[in-house]
């Protein structure tokens, strides 16, 4: 294995923490780190309890005590992405000559057999330009 480490968001279904856990042991068996960040909350469950530090089992209290707490941190933006690859190398490549869509499998086209790569080629090649 190539990776260092594997980065996730976390889960809050009941049985995430042991999953979490089983993957993070069978990570570090291979050098791996398991980074995990926030999930999709705008809190972690455990930063908004009652004043006994239990979580709210009615929402009116648990919401108010949301609006206390500072407003969570803006997500960053989109990442640089590299631009795709000129896809005519791609169609060149696939394109060893031009039939027409109408030859017939079997059929010779200017000394050449008609075979379903080759249409299968062509048909590619004209969706990507």
């Amino acid at each position: 294995m190539n990776a260092t480490a594997v980065y996730c968001s976390r889960q809050y279904q009941p049985w995430a923490g042991e999953l979490e856990h089983a993957l993070r042991d069978a990570l570090n068996q291979h050098d791996v780190e398991l980074k995990r960040y926030p999930g999709t909350l705008l809190h972690e469950p455990e930063a908004v309890a009652t004043g006994a530090g239990t979580p709210f089992k009615v929402f009116t209290p648990f919401w108010r005590a949301c609006l206390r707490r500072p407003d969570p941190q803006m997500p960053l933006g989109t990442p640089y992405t590299h631009p795709l690859p000129d896809t005519r190398a791609v169609r060149d490549a696939l394109l060893v000559e031009s039939t027409p869509h109408t030859a017939k499998l079997g059929q010779r086209v200017g000394g050449s057999m008609v075979t379903r790569r080759g249409r299968r080629a062509r048909r590619l090649g004209s969706v990507l330009g």
